[in-house]
C-alpha cells in the first residue's frame, strides 16, 4: 500500500482509497494504546473508555438489528467462560452500539447481559472521526488494563481461546 501511495504514476484515486485503506489499517493496532471515546450509558450517564477500571475490557461495536450483532452477542451472553470473568472482576465488556436510533437501541438493551455497561455513540462520534475501523459490524477488541490492544477484529471463538489463559 505504501508503495502505491508513493508512486506518482498511479491515478489520484487509486491513490486516495489506498490512503484510506492504510489509515484504517493503522488505527488501534495490536500493542498500541486504544483511541479513546466518550459515550452515554443507558443509565444516561456519561463516561469515556479511559475512566473503566479492569484488568481486561472487551469492547463490542454492535447494531442490535444486525443478525450477525444478534448471535454474537447471544453467544457472548451464553459463554461459559465470560461470565465468570466479569463477576471476578477480570474483565468488562463494554458493548457501543454506534448508530444514531437511540430508539432502536433502547428497545433490544435486554438482549445484552445486566453486567456489561451497556452504551452508545452519542453523536455518531467514534463514525464520524473514524476512530476505530469498524468496516464489519460487530467489532471486538480487547484491550488490557492500560487500553492497549491485544486483540483486534476478533471471532467469538478466538476470543474464548485467549480468554481461557486467563
Amino acid at each position: 500500500m505504501e508503495f502505491i501511495l508513493q508512486d506518482r504514476t498511479t491515478q489520484c484515486s487509486p491513490r486516495e482509497r489506498t490512503r484510506f485503506k492504510l489509515d484504517m489499517l493503522l488505527k488501534n493496532r495490536l500493542g498500541t494504546s486504544a483511541s479513546d471515546f466518550s459515550f452515554v450509558t443507558s443509565e444516561q450517564k456519561q463516561a469515556d473508555l479511559y475512566t473503566i477500571q479492569s484488568p481486561l475490557l472487551l469492547l463490542c461495536f454492535y447494531n442490535p438489528d444486525g443478525t450477525a450483532c444478534k448471535e454474537t452477542t447471544t453467544y457472548l451472553r451464553q459463554s461459559s467462560i465470560i461470565d465468570p470473568l466479569i463477576k471476578k472482576g477480570q474483565l468488562t465488556v463494554l458493548a457501543v452500539y454506534t448508530d444514531q436510533d437511540t430508539k432502536t437501541w433502547r428497545t433490544h438493551l435486554s438482549d445484552i447481559q445486566a453486567n456489561w455497561i451497556k452504551a452508545y455513540d452519542e453523536g455518531m462520534y467514534i463514525t464520524k472521526k473514524r476512530l476505530y475501523n469498524l468496516r464489519a459490524i460487530p467489532c471486538l477488541c480487547m484491550l488490557d488494563k492500560d487500553k492497549w490492544v491485544l486483540l483486534k477484529d476478533l471471532d467469538i471463538r478466538r476470543l474464548e481461546v485467549f480468554l481461557q489463559g486467563k
